[in-house]
């Protein structure tokens, strides 16, 4: 059952609020959107072959979004920022969240009970598709573990597991773990064309901690649409 005791303290403490049409929290605008919403923009890029566009924009939003909220509540460590995020994000209805292990500094394992996999499993893809539960944690991982990390989607309910399961990690910790045989950076590699756009994560990280992200959010959005995936894995 998610951590609902988070929305009442913020609210408690008015750092949530609502109005002007807008959901608030301190310097974070939100709005309610369905599920479906996220479903479909997965299916219009998966079946575009630009699923490496919507790991990249999930990444930089989870990043920016943790950025945010760790310098608006005053969440000193990373270890802070990383419960923090984990109960915001499953009482804001982003799934429901079970940690495995978590090593500040190098990995996040966790699982996730996706809310969005119901109307993704349509397309018969075979293949994990959470690319936006991937982004997120992968960027929101970069404040929970103060380093530039990446995540890769292990197992996945579209690919007929029964788990959606993840690894947020840095580059050196994603060499040295394998899913059949193959590193789960050379996955990172393939799925995400981490060669093009790793320089891409690098330059959004240094603007989102110099708090001047929108700075580069143009330029980075029009080179990684140039950016071309063959056949997403």
């Amino acid at each position: 059952m998610a951590n609902y005791g988070v929305l009442m303290k913020l609210l408690a403490t008015k750092s949530l609020s609502f109005g002007d049409g807008m959901i608030n929290l301190k310097n974070v605008d939100f709005t309610l959107i369905p599920t479906k919403a996220v479903a479909l923009d997965t299916k219009q890029h998966y079946l575009t072959d630009t699923m490496h566009v919507l790991y990249m924009k999930s990444w930089m939003w989870g990043l920016s979004f943790c950025h945010q909220t760790a310098k608006d509540f005053k969440l000193a460590t990373p270890a802070k920022v990383y419960r923090f995020g984990m109960d915001l994000i499953e009482a804001c209805g982003i799934g429901l969240y079970g940690t495995c292990e978590y090593l500040p500094g190098r990995y996040t394992h966790f699982n996730v009970k996706s809310p969005y996999i119901k109307d993704l499993q349509t397309l018969n893809a075979n293949q994990p598709l959470d690319y936006f539960i991937s982004g997120l944690m992968g960027g929101g991982g970069c404040m929970a573990h103060d380093k530039l990390m990446n995540n890769v989607e292990l197992k996945c309910v579209a690919a007929g597991d029964k788990v959606c399961d993840f690894i947020t990690g840095t580059e050196e910790e994603l060499r040295k773990r394998e899913k059949d045989g193959v590193s789960l950076w050379d996955i990172g590699r393939k799925r995400y064309l981490l060669d093009e756009i790793l320089p891409l994560q690098k330059t959004y990280y240094e603007a989102v901690l110099n708090d001047n992200p929108e700075d580069v959010e143009d330029q980075i959005i029009k080179k990684l649409v140039k950016v071309k995936n063959d056949k997403p894995i």
